[in-house]
């Protein structure tokens, strides 16, 4: 597996080396990246945790792992596994903003999987940070996300799902176009029951404690 990434990040580095000069186009990317992050007028207030989580060892002696990339093969892997979720999808991660752009079909197929578990009667809970503003859960809304399944948590940086208690994703992408399109981003999904019930308990902490259906503006 560190092999796999090696060989990434030189691949990266080499592509970089070349680009080192940004043009016009990618300069107005890049500025619109940066504004995609900027820092909402902070309105909720953080809640002390109720526990604390001791750090967990998995003895098993085999354990199925894929390392998933963008703009690579995120897609190709994250989708149909929210698709197998037949009793619970739960994910925490910064924000969720749905786009309608031309090459952001991959985040829209994303978020309808996500709705159609909904609708399905799989127990769906999305913890989402700050950034998900009042004007970013409408989207959401209109893209069919019951907003009964969403809660906000304030300073959440993770990026993580668990499904039906035996597999867990954890990783870098947000669910933004550029986060699960086009960004250079990892993620690794862990095909281990004691792995996804470990960070289950901390979700279920989060979600009961840390969380609440309130916007940040």
């Amino acid at each position: 597996m560190a092999a796999v990434f090696e060989a990434y990040l030189r691949h990266d580095l080499e592509v970089a080396a070349q680009n080192q000069t940004a043009s016009g186009a990618q300069a107005a990317a890049l500025l619109g990246a940066l504004g995609e992050l900027a820092e909402p007028q902070m309105t909720i207030a953080p809640r002390v945790p109720k526990q604390y989580f001791e750090p967990h060892t998995i003895t098993a002696t085999r354990m199925k792992i894929q390392p998933i990339l963008t703009p690579d093969n995120y897609l190709d892997h994250i989708l149909p596994l929210i698709n197998g979720a037949k009793r619970s999808f739960y994910m925490q991660t910064q924000y969720i903003h749905p786009s309608d752009k031309a090459g952001d079909e991959g985040l829209a197929a994303l978020i309808k999987a996500v709705a159609q578990r909904i609708k399905d009667g799989v127990d769906v809970r999305l913890i989402l940070s700050q950034y998900e503003t009042l004007d970013k859960l409408e989207l959401l809304q209109d893209a069919d996300i019951d907003l009964s399944h969403v809660r906000i948590q304030a300073n959440v940086h993770n990026k993580g799902m668990i499904v039906d208690s035996s597999i867990v994703a954890l990783g870098s992408q947000n669910w933004s176009a550029d986060g699960v399109i086009r960004n250079r981003d990892a993620t690794l999904i862990i095909y281990n029951e004691e792995a996804a019930k470990y960070w289950q308990q901390i979700f279920i902490h989060d979600w009961t404690n840390m969380a609440a259906q309130q916007a940040a503006d």
